[in-house]
């Protein structure tokens, strides 16, 4: 039996190991050795063994690979640890040869091993993270960076570099049959430096630039046919919302423009053998016809490879560990895999996987069982079969080590250089690695011919919607931050990461008033009457005044000299408006925080509370009445010693303590009271607690694996809604029942909540059945209580100008400049926004849902449906084969620049909507024409 890296002092591991201790989920009990299928790490709890020498043993256990992660267990030398992280980068078009990177701790370049799988041994270590082979199988591309290099894989000799001057390059692939190289570049955080370039292979100049400007570009293939080009473009993680250009590549213009309003694109697949492409993130996959942008699938789980011949596509789930197979022909689920394929191979039997980021797996295809795993340990390399076959460096293997059970003792950990020898068999190792199918077959004719139901709760989502959706077409959207509402419920303050603030009104909906950005994030907080808006900022700890009657600003309440360098925490509104507590702290870590009670009528402060101890204010919350003041407590930076209050009630007016409440964790954040004051919402630690407030006993608890970091109770303390770290996603649940948990839709790779979780808080309005959530998309979110299934969502645009509010029932309101920023998503395909706009632009029906009265919701006629499917139809049938998709000849637009101009000057009103090669030019009555 092989074994991989463990460690040195045998005997003791052989103490350790008393009985396997199988499991997949968290750490096994001490005393016990962790053994787990291919894929899944080791732990052996106390032993802390720094083995110094160079023969470390490498240790691999039956079916199961052991590894100790670095600083955990055992500590081994550098040159012997396995790589940090190990990644499928590609495999030559014969199947031969095979790309992949790897790092390796505390080292500063990633490298990329050129395996030659009939060997099998790498080829050569080159420097870089990305590349992919020429088509002609004699050259390869390599690099990272702002450089890349073309290189011959025969002894590895650099033949042309393509380099930039911003941004660094994301994705590179070849086209027009290798003559070319195609690149996608950019900052991918920050979203801005971004190129999409056409590059000749041979002379390494740039042949055309299809788009440089402030959007990162991370994606960009090619159609079959050498005419379409696909890019996907991210505004980085401040939460605007991506996109995806589809260009001419003879023109370099752009012919059409998807944007995904509901979920952003993580990754993009080209089809090998059509013009479709699977686009997506970790919860759904789309597949797109890029002749005629049609969406034709929609699958669970992040995009996968396809296979070779165009026939299977595999999506990845991230919980529980899981691939799909599709047919991306007709949507059929062909089957699954516990494991996540990152590529097949091109004779059809096999499938690369990558169940732990230290090794490579191989995967028989027809069985479902491992073949092989890939190990590279920085210029050592391993590759072991699962017959127990191994090739490998001369230095590897002599690290080889092998055990036996032995009725008395258990396991026996010897290395042993004559069965290492017996067992190195490279051409067995070899065949195992090149195994193919009979020539005409592929990968979807390995699986299973009857392939079982999917997993429960998977399913496909059918392509097309069965109703046209709004689209908001725009990547300027900062993330909301924070939300704060009136007494009433019928305004809403939003802050912004920008710094800027807007003011909402929800009936009839619109937004009043937009405040310039004074802070970053600023806090905000809104008087129960609605009449005063309280935002943070210009400097520290300073608070801007404004009226939201007219918008104008009426005052500042200034820091206090001793305050200045502090920041503020959050804030809390008292029930008559009078006052606000307003929680600082200093910008050390040691600083325990002070809260100033201000009076606003006055503009001075009248209260200070101060506490002495060592730990740190964190939250506050007036009681209902007002007459008491609830504070959070975190611990202190060096820790806290038991016992110690997480929660104390101050008499904020004398300015004293009253009592304190235990609580539990590492601290209390995320107050909230019942409208009663009986009951007390905190967040303690990694858990909310509902508590009695006289008692300070719990009630009800609830936990997430991931984490809780805020929660808000209805008013009746009856139900609660919280949020999840991770996912994003919120859950409603009762005080009854605090196992039974109602979930709001995935995230869609965005989060349903604000990027500052920790602080900020939920708005609940329970007698209206909704609840309000701030987006790290920059929407907020609107919510059914009952059910959490979506209700709205509230967009601004151009520096918070325009605004759209969108209801899920079909119905939408916006300004006349967010006109151009909006279209219908309806059979897979994009239309101009008056298509449908007679039917759904409802004003009233919107302002009734978001004061939760009963709506009927806007019904197209299905005659109107029909006759746009038919025109599109009549349409495509028309269109010259050769014409590009949804394009015009570029003096086409110079003409209707300039007949616009024309018209205009004229007096004319007019509006135009393109829809494929059909512009609609609408004209006043009355007007003079040129």
């Amino acid at each position: 039996m092989l074994l991989l890296p463990m460690g040195r002092d045998q005997d003791y591991v052989r103490k350790a190991v008393k009985r396997p201790c199988w499991t997949v989920r968290g750490r096994p009990r001490a005393g016990h050795l962790f053994l787990a299928p291919v894929g899944w790490q080791m732990w052996v709890p106390g032993i802390r063994a720094k083995p110094t020498s160079d023969d470390v043993p490498l240790d691999r256990p039956e079916s199961a690979v052991l590894r100790s992660p670095a600083g955990e267990t055992l500590s081994l030398p550098l040159p012997l640890r396995a790589a940090d992280s190990v990644a499928f980068v590609d495999i030559s078009s014969d199947g031969t040869r095979l790309l992949t990177s790897f790092e390796l701790p505390r080292r500063d370049t990633p490298r990329l091993v050129l395996w030659d799988l009939t060997a099998p041994e790498p080829g050569h270590f080159f420097p870089g993270t990305m590349g992919g082979f020429h088509p002609d199988g004699r050259r390869v591309l390599v690099g990272s960076g702002r450089s890349l290099q073309l290189r011959r894989i025969a002894d590895g000799r650099p033949l042309q570099a393509y380099e930039i001057d911003r941004g660094e390059f994301e994705s590179a692939r070849f086209v027009a049959g290798g003559r070319q190289l195609l690149t996608a570049s950019g900052d991918w955080y920050d979203g801005n430096q971004g190129q999409v370039l056409l590059w000749d292979v041979e002379s390494g100049e740039v042949l055309r630039s299809f788009f440089r400007g402030d959007a990162a570009a991370y994606h960009a293939v090619m159609d079959r046919d050498e005419k379409r080009l696909l890019a996907a473009f991210t505004f980085g993680e401040q939460g605007a919302i991506d996109r995806a250009g589809i260009y001419d590549v003879t023109s370099a213009a752009m012919l059409h423009v998807f944007f995904p309003d509901d979920y952003a694109l993580r990754r993009l697949r080209a089809h090998p053998q059509s013009n479709r492409f699977a686009a997506g993130n970790e919860r759904h996959t789309n597949v797109w016809d890029l002749t005629d942008s049609r969406l034709i699938h929609q699958f669970p789980g992040a995009p996968g490879p396809f296979s070779a011949d165009g026939r299977v596509l595999a999506t990845f789930l991230q919980c529980p560990r899981t691939t799909l197979l599709w047919d991306p022909q007709d949507g059929r689920y062909l089957g699954r895999f516990d494991t996540e394929i990152v590529g097949f191979h091109l004779g059809g039997a096999l499938a690369f996987t990558q169940d732990h980021r230290t090794s490579l797996g191989v995967l028989d295809l027809q069985t479902g069982r491992p073949v092989a795993e890939l190990f590279a340990f920085g210029d050592e390399w391993l590759a072991v079969t699962a017959e127990g076959d191994v090739a490998g460096s001369d230095q590897a293997l002599r690290r080889v080590t092998w055990r036996t059970r032995h009725a008395d003792d258990g396991l026996q950990v010897e290395v042993d250089a004559r069965r290492t020898a017996r067992q190195h068999r490279p051409h067995q190792v070899a065949e195992a690695l090149t195994r193919s199918l009979p020539d005409g077959r592929s990968p979807a004719d390995a699986l299973p011919a009857a392939a079982p139901e999917p997993p429960e709760g998977v399913e496909r989502r059918p392509g097309a919607p069965d109703r046209p959706r709004l689209v908001v077409r725009s990547a300027e959207s900062p993330a909301c931050s924070w939300l704060a509402a009136d007494a009433e419920g019928n305004r809403l303050l939003a802050s912004y990461e920008d710094g800027s603030a807007a003011l909402w009104q929800l009936r009839p909906v619109q937004l009043v008033h937009r405040f310039p950005p004074i802070s970053r994030s600023p806090r905000i907080a809104l008087t129960p009457d609605g009449m005063l808006a309280i935002v943070e900022g210009p400097e520290p700890t300073e608070l801007t005044l404004w009226d939201t009657a007219t918008g104008r600003r009426q005052g500042l309440l200034p820091a206090p000299d001793q305050q200045r360098e502090e920041w503020i925490v959050t804030m809390a509104m008292h029930p008559g408006g009078r006052f606000l507590a307003v929680l600082t702290r200093g910008r050390d870590d040691e600083s325990p925080g002070r809260t100033l009670i201000w009076d606003l009528p006055a503009r001075r402060v009248v209260h200070r509370l101060v506490d002495r101890s060592p730990r740190r204010m964190a939250d506050l919350a007036f009681t209902p009445d007002g007459s008491r003041l609830a504070l959070g407590y975190r611990a202190a930076p060096k820790g806290q010693e038991e016992p110690w209050d997480r929660i104390d009630v101050w008499d904020w007016q004398a300015e004293t303590r009253e009592r304190g409440i235990r609580g539990e964790g590492f601290g209390a954040t995320s107050l909230a009271f019942s409208d009663d004051g009986r009951r007390l919402l905190a967040k303690e630690g990694s858990e909310l607690v509902l508590r009695d407030f006289d008692t300070g006993e719990p009630i009800a608890r609830w936990s997430f694996q991931h984490g809780i970091p805020t929660g808000a109770l209805t008013g009746d303390g009856a139900r609660l809604v919280g949020s999840t770290l991770g996912d994003g996603r919120l859950f409603r649940s009762t005080v009854a029942e605090p196992d039974q948990w109602t979930w709001t839709p995935p995230a869609e790779g965005r989060s349903h909540t604000s990027r500052y979780a920790y602080a900020y808080k939920l708005v609940v309005m329970g007698d209206r059945n909704l609840v309000f959530s701030p987006g790290n998309d920059g929407r907020i979110h609107v919510w059914h209580l009952d059910t959490l299934a979506p209700a709205g969502d509230l967009f601004t645009r151009n520096e918070h100008r325009d605004w759209i509010v969108r209801t899920s029932a079909g119905a939408f309101a916006a300004t006349e400049g967010a006109r151009p920023q909006l279209a219908w998503e309806h059979g897979g395909r994009h239309w101009p926004l008056d298509r449908f706009e007679r039917w759904l632009h409802r004003p009233k029906t919107v302002a009734a849902i978001l004061s939760g009265e009963p709506a009927e919701p806007p019904a197209i006629p299905p005659k109107v449906l029909e006759q746009a499917e038919a025109f599109h139809d009549a349409h495509r049938e028309t269109r010259s084969p050769d014409a590009p998709s949804r394009s015009h000849p570029e003096d086409y637009y110079a003409m209707r620049d300039r007949a616009v101009a024309l018209l205009n000057e004229a007096g004319a009103e007019l509006r135009i909507n393109r829809h494929d090669h059909i512009t609609f030019i609408v004209v006043a009555r009355g007007a003079r024409h040129p």
